[in-house]
């Protein structure tokens, strides 16, 4: 390409002078946003050519991509991108040349020389190059980078806002964000209750205590919710989500008759299972494990408040007074990881599987009088497993 360019008239600093020239920057500078606007800057040019070349596996092509900015612009005048035959590089390489030559403004006139020559400027005193100020690198935004990042800034010059926007950096940003997903685990509810019924010798009833058992157990769920957060440090985001857990409910009641001691009548109803919804409030922390760029996997710790409702049995009609249960409040500490994508603009989403060992409730039991049958006790699995995708906003 280097040749191309030349063969149409055009001068030519090559990769091998900038390398030399200006090794740190010129490294890798395809890669980093705003090292070719920082690079032409300091070269004193009128127009750069990045580019990067990637292998295709099991065939006989290369991918390039050639990127061309002008003095000043973050964002490339023109990009092409192309999958090329070792027999088409010659093809390609004038294909370049060609765009080189229609975007690169024609030179001025010669300037008239003058009796004494001007210095050449000293390496900090490069013609174009922006110097972060004070304030920028005391900006506590900027301090709390790891010192690799912090190189990159300096070197890019960019300003230091539009340097984080364009190295997608969260520090000091409040981001919302909105969840749906599923959940695996105790995200049903049981509840069973039994009574023994004794004849009085008046020919009237008397009701002993209740056996009752209610339990989370197994089952899948659907889960949605909102959040707000706040990022501290481009590794720390602390978080405030709530949201929504649907399960089903199930109930099962049940009577036994006695007289003198004789079991002499029995009953039990089985209802149908219906949904069951139970709120939830999760102040969490995610650590990030990127500074930089448009992915940042990140793990997650906090803690997990459900609340749910309570159980109204129906009485029989003996009549018997079966034992209601109020609702209530749970919790859990959460742990789990995911994977941010921050856009170029405010938006992002994420993937996320957060897992919570559930403290509290446990299976309640109140062992009742003189039953002689009583139903199994299914046992939840103390946990929960959530997988869920979402969307946010940076602000």
């Amino acid at each position: 390409m280097t040749a191309a360019i030349a063969a149409r008239g055009i001068p030519v600093v090559d990769a091998e002078r900038l390398l030399a020239v200006y090794p740190d920057i010129a490294v890798g500078c395809s890669e980093t946003p705003g090292c070719p606007t920082a690079l032409l800057a300091r070269a004193d040019g009128s127009l750069a050519v990045v580019g990067a070349v990637r292998t295709q596996p099991l065939e006989d092509t290369i991918s390039i991509t050639v990127r061309f900015f002008a003095p000043g612009e973050l964002e490339p005048l023109r990009e092409m991108t192309r999958d090329v035959s070792p027999d088409e590089l010659g093809r390609f390489a004038d294909d370049v040349s060609m765009i080189v030559a229609a975007v690169t403004p024609a030179p001025a006139p010669a300037p008239t020389p003058t009796p004494d020559p001007i210095p050449e400027p000293l390496p900090d005193e490069e013609p174009g190059f922006r110097e972060p100020t004070d304030e920028e690198l005391n900006d506590w935004r900027f301090k709390g980078l790891p010192f690799a990042t912090q190189q990159k800034f300096i070197t890019s010059g960019v300003p230091l806002d539009a340097w984080l926007e364009q190295a997608r950096v969260r520090t000091g940003r409040v981001f919302l964000e909105a969840f749906g997903g599923v959940a695996f685990g105790d995200v049903w509810r049981r509840y069973d209750t039994r009574v023994a019924v004794l004849v009085t010798e008046q020919d009237d009833f008397e009701q002993l205590d209740p056996y009752t058992y209610e339990a989370f157990i197994q089952g899948p769920g659907g889960a949605g919710g909102v959040s707000a957060g706040y990022a501290l440090a481009w590794w720390l985001e602390l978080q405030l989500q709530g949201g929504i857990l649907l399960g089903q409910k199930e109930l099962t009641s049940g009577w036994e008759q006695y007289d003198d001691g004789q079991l002499i009548d029995e009953d039990t109803t089985v209802y149908a299972p219906v949904s069951g919804l139970m709120g939830s409030i999760d102040p969490r922390a995610r650590i990030t494990l990127l500074p930089t760029g448009p992915v940042k996997p990140y793990l997650i710790a906090g803690a997990h408040l459900r609340f749910y409702d309570g159980y109204i049995v129906p009485d029989a009609n003996n009549p018997i007074d079966f034992a209601d249960t109020e609702g209530g409040l749970g919790f859990g500490a959460t742990t789990g990881a995911g994977l941010a994508f921050d856009g170029p603009e405010m938006f992002t989403g994420f993937i996320e599987v957060p897992w919570t060992y559930l403290i509290a409730p446990t299976p309640t039991i109140q062992p009742g009088e003189m039953l002689q049958t009583l139903p199994t006790q299914p046992a939840g699995s103390g946990q929960m497993l959530n997988f869920r995708l979402g969307i946010g906003v940076r602000l």
